[in-house]
Formats: structure tokens, C-alpha cells, sequence
């Protein structure tokens, strides 16, 4: 007599063919594959549980971007950033416009050279000449008082002196209590502008003021 399909056996063959998997009882399933030749092989399975692949023919197929690299490219053409043997990312100014005087480089500037479609385009940075410095006092609290006569600067740092009891106002010739920059003693301020007289101070006590150091250009 037959036993029906399914029916379960109580033979070793069977009992290794179930496996518990944290106390319920699994099937275990042979998976196999066919050749070229139409044989049916197993597919292999590593101790982590992972399938196996083995790339034996063919060609994976990444143009001239290399496995692993980031590709800077524009959003709606195929152009893309060019890096140099060194490994810089190569920039072109397209429009360059800078304003102010052309001139000869001197030994008070200092120059970076950029590139432009091939051209040359000089970048200049102006150093000072020399440093200058005074103080400034305002003889009646409430009073604008220019920092000094007009005098050339490209820079200039304003500190209140340390013998202030009240606050000192910096700004332009509207200054006052409430209008402009406050420092408090040895509180400072780093004002670009090229002429001192530009500047003017004020007082919350009459006979205080200001020491300031600038560059002339």
C-alpha cells in the first residue's frame, strides 16, 4: 500500500529535512539551478546566508566615470567639471567685471591672477603704506565732533579710552546718544573709509573720547 503525497515520515532523511528556527519547525528547501548544458546544479549559500553570484563573461559598463568617483555635471547637458592632473576643480569666470582704476601693480599691492577664457584677469588687494594714530575728545557731551581734518585712511580702529566713566557714539556727522556705534571704555569699532573726517564722536560726558589707529593707503 502507497502513503498519500505529504504524508509525513518519521525516518532520519525527514527529521534532517526540518530545521527550528527559534521554536517553530521549518521546511528545509533545496534550491538548484540550471547550465548552459541543461544540468541542474546547487546554488551555493555562505555562512552568512548570502547567495552567491559569480560574474563569469560580460562587461559592466560605466562609460569614462570610474566606480566610485562623484560626477559634477550640468543639470541639462552633458558637460562637466574639469579636474586637473592635481586633482583641482578647474573655475571659469565667464563675466568677469571689476570696477575702480587700472594701474601698475606696486610694492603696496598684492596680486592673484586669475584665469578667464584663456586671459589673464589681475586681482588686486591694496596694503598700507604706513600707520597712523591720535585721540579725539568731545569738549561738551551731546556735541558731533569730527575723529580729525580730513586725512586719507582705507581703515580705521576706534577704541573709547580707558578713562571713560560714560559711553562714546560712533557713526557719520548726525551722531548722538541713540545714533550710531556705543563703546563703553576700551570697547572698540573697525570702520573702512577712506578719509577720517568722515567719522565723528560723541559723548555722554563732557571731556571724553576716543584714541584711534588707521592705515594710510
Amino acid at each position: 500500500m502507497s502513503e498519500a503525497y505529504g504524508a509525513r515520515k518519521d525516518t532520519q532523511s525527514e527529521q534532517d529535512e526540518h530545521v527550528n528556527i527559534e521554536g517553530v519547525g521549518a521546511k528545509k528547501v533545496l534550491t538548484m539551478g540550471r547550465t548552459s548544458g541543461n544540468a541542474l546544479v546547487d546554488t551555493l549559500i555562505d555562512a552568512d546566508g548570502h547567495l552567491q553570484v559569480d560574474m563569469v563573461s560580460g562587461t559592466l559598463s560605466t562609460g569614462d566615470i570610474q566606480i566610485g568617483a562623484v560626477e559634477i555635471k550640468d543639470a541639462t547637458t552633458d558637460n562637466r567639471a574639469v579636474v586637473d592632473s592635481s586633482g583641482n576643480v578647474q573655475v571659469e569666470i565667464t563675466n568677469p567685471s571689476i570696477a575702480g582704476t587700472a594701474g601698475s601693480p606696486n610694492a603696496n599691492v598684492i596680486s592673484v591672477q586669475g584665469i578667464t577664457s584663456g586671459t589673464t584677469l589681475p586681482v588686486t588687494a591694496a596694503v598700507a603704506s604706513s600707520i597712523g594714530g591720535s585721540s579725539k575728545t568731545v569738549t561738551t557731551a551731546g556735541t558731533q565732533v569730527a575723529l580729525a581734518a580730513s586725512t586719507s585712511c582705507s581703515r580705521v580702529i576706534i577704541t573709547a579710552l580707558v578713562t571713560n566713566t560714560g559711553v562714546i557714539w560712533v557713526g557719520g556727522s548726525d551722531v548722538a546718544a541713540g545714533v550710531g556705534k556705543p563703546l563703553v571704555p576700551l570697547q572698540d569699532i573697525e570702520i573702512r573709509v577712506d578719509n577720517l573726517a568722515d567719522i565723528w564722536i560723541d559723548s555722554t560726558v563732557n571731556g571724553e573720547g576716543v584714541s584711534f589707529l588707521y592705515e594710510v593707503p
